[in-house]
């Protein structure tokens, strides 16, 4: 057998072993306008993919289903700064009322360990009966937010897509088994896209020698809402400046114009959520994670879509 042959033959078994590998890929895309409306008139013709910085045909286009199977992580603990009867409206008069027929929804409470509560029923009576005892005793205790992102995730696994979980919360994480890193790819394998109504500010963080850093623990709320495709809404503390937190007569005024005020934004989510569009591709399923980019041919438009893929 010659060497032409056998590269003949080599070529032929990567081409058969890449293809054995190469799987349909489904995502969800969200296109908002300048004024965060949702943009609902695109066609095929108007998406781009990239997976791995390289160009891939889309297979298939239509709009996502509007039912969603849904975790709304609720965070009671210490640290965030929302006062209880705004945490019970953003529940009662932002999540409850935006649910809609066929969708699938569940509450859970951060906490040591978080507590994950049983699907909501239909009844819209009901299952303000079942949340309300659960917000009035909300637990002031360790943040363990990646592990409840983890267990709200394994949650969602085997409920009808789209899959979506909620956060209120101000992204301060402590007493964690699984870091962050561990909590996203674990959202991506399960085609969970997380969206986040950040309750987190910017702090001064003490550092050796007496000078101080400045931090916000909602960067990695934005991180998760970015690659998995879901939506970043800042509250009003994650509005308000450190400068104005430094004079007493600013911050008061500044306290003023931007209350904390979850409810509005949580609506906003959910009604966005169910806009999106269902785009399919060839991609990769060898366990690894893989970039991802999707593209609008359309000025002036934000595009939502996870940044990654991963297939186990």
């Amino acid at each position: 057998m010659t060497w032409r042959a056998l590269a003949v033959i080599a070529l032929g078994l990567v081409a058969l072993t890449e293809n054995r590998y190469r799987v349909s890929v489904f995502v969800d895309v969200m296109v908002l306008g300048p004024e965060g409306q949702a943009v609902t008139d695109l066609t095929q013709a108007d998406f781009e993919v990239l997976a791995d910085n390289t160009p891939v045909p889309v297979t298939q286009f239509g709009r996502s289903p509007s039912q969603l199977s849904i975790v709304m992580l609720v965070d009671g603990t210490g640290s965030q700064p929302l006062k209880r009867y705004e945490i019970v409206a953003g529940v009662t008069t932002g999540f409850l009322p935006s649910l809609q027929p066929g969708d699938r929804a569940r509450m859970m409470y951060l906490g040591n360990p978080p507590i994950l509560a049983p699907w909501l029923p239909a009844d819209r009576t009901a299952a303000l009966n079942q949340v309300r005892p659960s917000l009035d005793r909300l637990p002031l205790e360790s943040s363990p937010l990646w592990d409840a992102i983890d267990l709200a995730v394994q949650a969602l696994a085997d409920a009808p897509e789209p899959r979506v979980l909620l956060l209120m919360t101000d992204g301060r994480a402590t007493g964690n088994r699984i870091g962050l890193d561990d909590a996203e790819r674990k959202a991506l394998g399960a085609r969970v896209s997380i969206s986040a109504v950040s309750e987190g500010g910017e702090w001064l963080i003490p550092q050796f020698g007496g000078a101080a850093d400045r931090a916000r623990s909602d960067a990695s709320l934005r991180r998760l809402a970015d690659e998995t495709g879901g939506l970043y809404l800042p509250d009003g503390t994650a509005r308000r400046t450190l400068r104005a937190q430094m004079n007493a007569f600013a911050y008061v005024k500044e306290l003023v114009n931007t209350p904390s005020v979850p409810a509005p934004l949580i609506t906003t989510i959910l009604s966005s959520l169910r806009t999106r569009y269902r785009i399919g591709f060839n991609g990769a399923s060898d366990g690894r994670v893989h970039s991802l980019e999707v593209r609008v041919k359309r000025n002036g438009v934000e595009v939502h879509a996870p940044k990654l893929y991963v297939i186990p």
